[in-house]
């Protein structure tokens, strides 16, 4: 698996290192003839680069590795119950290859997992604050961000500020948009960066040298959503602790757990929250957690008519699993 400083390499490698699986990394460079890719699930020829994590069969842990690690995850037997795994590499979207030819190259023991690259570069800049999205946290910064009243862009286009190449989805942080925290900017950057570990760059001019500059409309503004996650039956209490873990723990942004006891006893917009009575017309977004075969009787055809008119409003709606299917055969 070559490296990357996205963060989620390292979360599955912190996963095999808790159980005792033994992790090399390449010191020099070299080729496999048959590198298999996971996503395609095609053989190349590939070179690797020195530093690139290694992880085989041959060690004691062997079982495991084979279970996490395999690409092919179909289970043939019918009567096979609770023992199968998600693909580690197709669940975090790794860059990986596996091959069964030998890799004869020089190789380290890696006993302690590296940690992404964090911190801020231009600390004091004099313009504005730039954020790469594929981070591990960003999501998590950018709530940071919005808890602290930080007025945030998002670039649709790419963009090069002459040292580094920024992607559709980047981050910015103006000084001239939040001139009320100029006295703290360099602070707070300081503070985001380390406690979600996460890159920040400084830049002293909006002009980039090349693609769109920071001022752009391609740069648009980013409000912060209120979210609403549905719980209570028919959704199922696994997937709506898990999507609400998401959001608590890993993104620490606030969302509204809506019970769907009083949304089955009224009509949509109004649906009965933690605390009492809520309006779909006051979220943004609507999460749906697998819900089995009951979302029928919780949206039925008025109910769709309004949930859909939200929608065309500019609503988003986020279904989940059999929820999924269900709003795909309700054909929203």
């Amino acid at each position: 698996m070559p490296n990357d400083q996205s963060g989620y390499l390292y979360d599955v490698l912190q996963i095999l290192k808790r159980h005792e699986v033994k992790i090399e990394r390449a010191t020099s460079s070299f080729t496999a003839r048959t590198a298999i890719n996971y996503k395609t699930g095609k053989a190349e020829s590939k070179q690797f680069p020195a530093g690139t994590f290694l992880i085989t069969t041959e060690q004691n842990r062997h079982l495991l590795i084979n279970s996490v690690m395999s690409r092919n995850l179909a289970i043939e037997d019918s009567v096979m119950y609770d023992m199968a795994t998600w693909s580690a590499p197709l669940a975090y979207n790794l860059d990986a290859f596996y091959t069964e030819e030998a890799i004869n190259i020089g190789k380290e023991l890696v006993n302690q997992i590296p940690e992404v690259e964090y911190g801020v570069e231009n600390l004091n800049a004099k313009y504005a604050y730039l954020m790469e999205w594929n981070q591990r946290n960003a999501p998590r910064a950018l709530a940071m961000l919005w808890a602290k009243g930080y007025r945030v862009r998002s670039a649709l286009k790419s963009f090069n500020t002459g040292q580094k190449a920024f992607y559709p989805g980047s981050l910015t942080i103006m000084l001239g948009s939040n001139r009320e925290k100029l006295a703290v900017i360099a602070k707070d950057m300081a503070e985001i960066a380390t406690s979600a570990k996460v890159k920040i760059y400084g830049t002293d001019s909006g002009r980039m040298s090349d693609g769109m500059d920071t001022g752009s409309g391609d740069n648009r503004p980013l409000i912060p959503p209120k979210v609403a996650l549905m719980v209570e039956p028919p959704f199922d209490v696994l997937s709506c602790g898990q999507l609400y873990f998401l959001f608590d723990q890993e993104t620490k942004f606030p969302v509204d757990r809506v019970r769907t006891s009083i949304l089955a006893q009224t009509s949509v917009p109004k649906f009965g929250s933690r605390y009492g009575l809520a309006d779909l017309n006051n979220y943004q977004v609507l999460i749906l957690p697998s819900g089995g075969n009951g979302l029928g009787q919780v949206f039925e055809k008025e109910a769709l008519e309004q949930l859909k008119a939200w929608i065309s409003a500019g609503g988003t709606l986020i279904a989940s699993e059999s929820a999924a299917n269900f709003f795909h055969s309700a054909t929203l």
